[in-house]
């Protein structure tokens, strides 16, 4: 899989660009703030449907202007050339079309282009909040297996309903027999959820861990685990956490309505990690954070390829300046089997990165240039 021509029409600051790419590495180098991210943040939004760097689709449109456009053309194994366009408009309407035919719900173009971005700001998922971590869960397993996209937003739906109901019930008391229905329809599709970030994360673990090894020069031992926050006596059968979290519902009722809010299932989920049996997010340094988001990266490649039979694509913003020599060299070697884009503003680490053969582009104020 291989992206290989990229036109941008008002998308941050490029009013205008057609960029054709190489099927092996694209070096993208020039000043800070003159658009070596936006290039990335395109493709990325051709995958997910969404900007990595924002929630608000208004801000990616190009300054005065009512509506962006990137269309990107991918090949991929078995499958010839697929065509993806995007189209956001100032109101907020976003609208896709797959080898010109239009879909109806974001979640359908999930699968087509897959990739992995890492950036400086990745280091978060180590640092901040659960939140952080089961997004990523959700976005990766979503990429590969679409129909875990639309369970969420299901699960989603139906929280929210339970929750409104919760505060109902301090107004009503009887409306409680009601509560049952929706603890029986979250645990459902709920259970179906766990089960996939569990197996998932069993796969990244064992990934994560060789590629982290390498990095590291088999220095230190990174595991990673899944938290659920309701507990299962078989936590790969969807019955047994379906019941499990059944029985959890129903025994937090009466802390749920004084809290008013639901306090199981996998909106309360989270990923341990830890380096030599230490918490990562408690004793890590910097840099044993930063290697452990690059490994996980890493493996998102593998299960990937592993899943979909096909090498996603590889993100790479500004990630050799956060690296030393030896990690750099240890990445590189990884970076031979996918599609990959590396931005960045030194040209001189950049040109000695590999052995590859790279192409590179300088990007000056929104205008992109193939350079020798």
């Amino acid at each position: 899989m291989y992206v290989s021509e990229l036109c941008l029409k008002n998308f941050r600051n490029y009013s205008s660009a057609k960029i054709r790419f190489s099927s092996a590495v694209n070096i993208i180098y020039g000043n800070n703030a003159q658009g070596k991210t936006n290039l990335l943040e395109a493709i990325y939004l051709c995958s997910t449907g969404r900007s990595h760097r924002t929630y608000k689709d208004s801000e990616i449109i190009g300054f005065n202007a009512e509506v962006l456009k990137v269309t990107l053309k991918l090949c991929k194994k078995n499958r010839g050339e697929i065509k993806i366009e995007t189209e956001i408009n100032s109101a907020g309407k976003k609208g896709v079309c797959i080898n010109g035919s239009p879909i109806k719900k974001i979640g359908e173009m999930l699968g087509y282009l897959n990739v992995v971005m890492f950036s400086p700001e990745d280091i978060r998922f180590v640092r901040e909040e659960p939140q952080m971590r089961r997004r990523f869960l959700d976005i990766f397993i979503s990429q590969i297996r679409p129909s875990y996209f639309f369970n969420v937003q299901q699960y989603i739906k139906i929280l929210r309903q339970r929750n409104a109901l919760l505060r109902q019930i301090r107004e009503n008391a009887k409306l409680s027999e009601m509560l049952d229905a929706w603890n029986t329809s979250l645990s459902s599709i709920g259970a179906r959820i766990m089960k996939e970030r569990q197996l998932i994360l069993k796969s990244l673990d064992e990934y994560a861990k060789e590629n982290h090894r390498k990095l590291t020069k088999r220095g230190e031992i990174l595991r990673l685990a899944y938290l659920p926050s309701v507990k299962a006596g078989d936590a790969e059968d969807t019955n047994s956490i379906e019941q499990c979290f059944l029985q959890a519902l129903r025994k937090s009722t009466d802390n749920d309505l004084t809290r008013l809010y639901t306090q199981y299932g996998p909106h309360r989920d989270d990923i341990s990690m830890h380096i030599n049996g230490k918490d990562l997010k408690m004793y890590g340094s910097q840099g044993q954070q930063r290697t452990c988001a690059l490994a996980l990266k890493l493996a998102q490649v593998d299960v990937m390829e592993e899943e979909c039979g096909d090498t996603p694509i590889l993100l790479l913003d500004d990630v050799m300046s956060e690296l030393d020599s030896g990690r750099r060299e240890n990445l590189i070697s990884d970076m031979k089997k996918a599609q990959t884009f590396l931005t960045g503003t030194d040209r001189e680490i950049l040109c000695n990165i590999s052995s590859q053969k790279a192409t590179f582009f300088h990007v000056d104020s929104g205008t992109v240039t193939e350079t020798s």
